[in-house]
């Protein structure tokens, strides 16, 4: 190349090099200073606790939520634990503004103490999922022992039989005046253990023929007028010819940051395992199969070590895969047995979020 020529392009690249860095300068400037507008969900608290309460009456808790960012807040659904839960919320908070998510729920007959939560979900690119919960104790009229519910069972042509203690709690004396089932197959019988404070009510059950659930409300009829009411679920289990235990798993608040997944491979990255047993009175019984509708379950199925004794399943919960939330699926248990051919399994639970991502609402909601 001839000395004319490249003098020019030395002369190009420094006027490149000179240039390109105020260019770049203006547009990282220019960023900064039209930011994009986000939202940004601000709660005043997460909890609140309201002391102690009748059982059987109607709570009602305001949440307070402002919206500390630059675009609107859009609340686009939230999601009550349990059916006894209703809610009233702001669908979109304005920047600067604040909204309200508002839960009333029913407290439970029996005690001592309840607790219901919301899942809030918006647009908050920060925290699109935060979770509401209200608690708080029970003033208990009565009380149920050992259970509020009562689970008998039973073999095929065998009388099934289950107890209750009712205990008042009250200072007024307690009569019980009658009590009535929705299942005539289902007798009761009381017996006073202490006039006025403590009765046991004996229920009978004779299974038929087929194997299944059988159950039966009853009402127990008292004189008391804020509890003249009580209701009782009952629910008879005939030993089936294939029998699963436990018949459901519910894994309850999962913490995700609590401690899972603290190995690095897979296999180890869980801490919330359950096991389930079937077994088959009949000879030959197999079990094929098991899968699940839920995609962070994983499911190791142990076979017996000779027949007649029952399979194992262990059910535990893959930490990479968990997402803040509840869930409710299915494990599907396919058999040998035609009658049996396909088992299901309900599975629930709630998963909390990270402790770090706990921390950041707290450091949040103290600004």
């Amino acid at each position: 190349m001839s000395p004319e020529p490249r003098r020019f392009a030395l002369i190009a690249f420094a006027l490149f090099l000179f240039i390109a860095p105020m260019v770049c300068g203006a547009d990282s400037r220019h960023n900064q200073d039209n930011p994009v507008a986000s939202p940004q969900a601000v709660f005043s608290k997460l909890s609140h606790d309201v002391g102690t309460v009748e059982a059987g009456v109607a709570v009602t808790h305001t949440f307070k939520v402002k919206n500390a960012g630059t675009a609107d807040l859009l609340i686009n659904r939230v999601e009550p634990s349990c059916g006894c839960t209703l809610v009233d919320f702001t669908k979109v908070v304005p920047p600067g503004q604040e909204g309200h998510i508002t839960l009333t729920t029913k407290t439970p007959i029996y005690g001592p103490r309840f607790d219901t939560a919301a899942w809030v979900y918006s647009n908050d690119p920060t925290t699109p999922l935060v979770r509401l919960a209200l608690t708080g104790a029970i003033n208990q009229l009565v009380e149920l022992l050992p259970s509020p519910s009562l689970f008998i069972r039973a073999s095929r042509g065998e009388m099934a039989t289950g107890t209750l203690t009712l205990v008042n709690r009250d200072r007024s004396p307690l009569k019980i005046l009658d009590i009535a089932s929705t299942n005539p197959e289902f007798t009761t019988r009381l017996r006073t253990l202490e006039d006025g404070q403590r009765y046991q009510c004996a229920v009978k059950f004779k299974p038929q023929k087929v194997d299944g659930q059988f159950t039966a409300l009853l009402t127990v009829h008292t004189n008391k007028e804020k509890l003249a009411k009580i209701p009782i679920a009952v629910v008879a289990t005939v030993a089936a010819r294939v029998q699963v235990s436990p018949e459901q798993l519910a894994f309850g608040q999962i913490h995700r940051g609590s401690g899972i997944g603290r190995a690095n491979d897979e296999s180890r990255a869980t801490n919330h395992e359950s096991r389930i047993t079937i077994k088959s009175q009949e000879p030959g019984f197999q079990v094929m199969k098991v899968e699940t509708t839920l995609p962070f379950v994983r499911l190791e199925l142990i076979a017996p070590a000779r027949e007649g004794l029952p399979y194992g399943l262990k059910v535990a919960l893959v930490k990479e895969k968990l997402k803040p939330g509840p869930f409710r699926g299915t494990i599907l248990v396919s058999t040998n047995d035609k009658k049996f051919a396909k088992l299901k399994i309900p599975i629930s639970g709630e998963v909390r979020g990270s402790d770090e991502w706990q921390n950041g609402q707290n450091d949040l909601m103290a600004k």
